[in-house]
């Protein structure tokens, strides 16, 4: 579980420090829809969670695009303040995400995430 929590905040450090690669670039969305999709799993099981959470993650989602357009268009992999925010605001989330996991929810929305990757990335 510790692990979890540190590659999503790892990941962050990694964008703002300008250390980040094509590798932490699909890192990050992959477990963005991985932890999006564990929400999804645990609502669904009767978690609730706040508003502010669920935006969290969503607002984490839509700084894909830009991120991504970032990337194809630069060859940068980064973030603006906006999408700064959206992914720590997101990784406070995923850190209560991953405690809450059971039923091997998260092995299920791991493999959601990777069945979604090779459209997310065009196919590359």
């Amino acid at each position: 579980m510790t692990r979890c929590k540190l590659a999503h905040w790892t990941t962050i450090d990694q964008f703002t420090s300008g250390r980040a690669t094509e590798t932490e670039l699909w890192d990050l969305v992959f477990n963005g829809f991985m932890y999006a999709e564990l929400m999804r799993l645990l609502k669904a099981d009767g978690d609730e969670f706040t508003e502010e959470a669920m935006t969290a993650i969503a607002e984490h989602l839509w700084s894909f695009t830009g991120v991504i357009e970032r990337f194809k268009s630069t060859g940068r992999v980064g973030f603006n303040g906006e999408q700064l925010l959206a992914a720590r605001a997101a990784a406070e989330v995923m850190d209560q995400l991953i405690e809450r996991d059971r039923f091997g929810f998260a092995v299920r929305a791991a493999e959601h995430s990777n069945a979604l990757m090779p459209t997310v990335r065009g196919v590359q």
